[in-house]
């Protein structure tokens, strides 16, 4: 399974779930960051600019690097 179809599974759990109880809004704040954490391992081009730039918190990256160093999203350094 790739990312982006799990991404889209606990999506679609997590919008028609009909669970209501005390801890419901813990779940909901999990499944939130969950979401998140899955999204960032879907590798993002930088873009150049002088330097090269995160393209989801327009942090400054090094060239080659895995990861942004602020706000944990993978890196694409691939050529298209």
């Amino acid at each position: 399974m790739r990312i982006s179809e799990a991404i889209r599974m606990v999506e679609i759990a997590f919008g028609y779930s009909t669970a209501i109880h005390d801890d419901w809004k813990l779940e909901e704040e999990a499944l939130t960051i969950a979401i998140e954490a899955m999204k960032k391992q879907i590798p993002m081009k930088p873009y150049f600019e002088h330097v090269y730039f995160c393209s989801v918190c327009n942090s400054e990256v090094v060239s080659g690097t895995d990861y942004c160093w602020n706000c944990g999203q993978k890196l694409d350094w691939k050529e298209d």
